[in-house]
């Protein structure tokens, strides 16, 4: 049982390469368990008509801890 908020923006930086960032904050109804925010910057690149690759980079804040996560993927499309 959550509540959760989140805002971001993004931008097409060229015609094969996409930008986001994006802020979230998320509330527990327990009141024992502390709120989480988290911050998420993702970049979309596309090689051809069939093949993309993306990288995201996040950060998780709470009380008790702060966590960082790197993604890398390559994609193909159908």
């Amino acid at each position: 049982n959550t509540n959760s908020y989140t805002i971001g923006v993004g931008y097409d930086i060229t015609h094969d390469l996409y930008s986001s960032i994006s802020a979230s904050d998320v509330e527990s109804s327990y009141k024992n368990n502390s709120s989480a925010k988290s911050t998420n910057i993702y970049l979309l690149y596309t090689i051809d008509d069939n093949w993309f690759t993306n990288i995201s980079y996040t950060k998780i804040y709470t009380k008790k801890i702060t966590s960082d996560t790197v993604s890398l993927k390559i994609g193909y499309y159908y």
